[in-house]
């Protein structure tokens, strides 16, 4: 229910894990072409969720999706940080901007905790959130 609410355009996709690794494998692209990065997250052998950086190097823009049964472990914010330590120590970009619906309270958590700075509202009404990379 909260994906249909906070990313309704991925809902389909994270129905099944096999749904899921397809998504993952359709990064490929991306990756070849220095685009973006997605990356699996997991909790010892179960795939729980994902998180990626897309429009690398112009506008690198960070999105996330974690399985319910996962969620509030503490292991977004842990991919978020290392995915941060990554893009930093790669030198791929000095700015990282995400979107979330207004009443994602757990997403902003997490990015604030992380140290992303909340924007403002966008055209759609998101709330845009950045972090400036030493």
């Amino acid at each position: 229910e909260e994906t249909k609410r906070f990313l309704p355009e991925l809902s389909g996709v994270l129905l099944t894990e096999d749904n899921m690794r397809q998504f993952i494998m359709s990064f490929h692209h991306y990756l070849q072409h220095d685009e973006g990065i997605l990356w699996g997250i997991y909790h010892g052998d179960a795939f729980v969720g994902f998180i990626a950086i897309m429009e690398i190097p112009d506008n690198p823009t960070l999105f996330y999706a974690m399985h319910p049964a996962y969620r509030q472990k503490g292991l977004m914010k842990e991919s978020v940080n290392e995915v941060v330590s990554y893009m930093e120590s790669q030198s791929l970009t000095r700015l990282i901007r995400t979107e979330l619906y207004e009443n994602n309270s757990i997403s902003k958590h997490i990015l604030e905790s992380c140290g992303f700075k909340k924007g403002g509202l966008n055209a759609v009404n998101k709330e845009t959130f950045e972090l400036t990379i030493k």
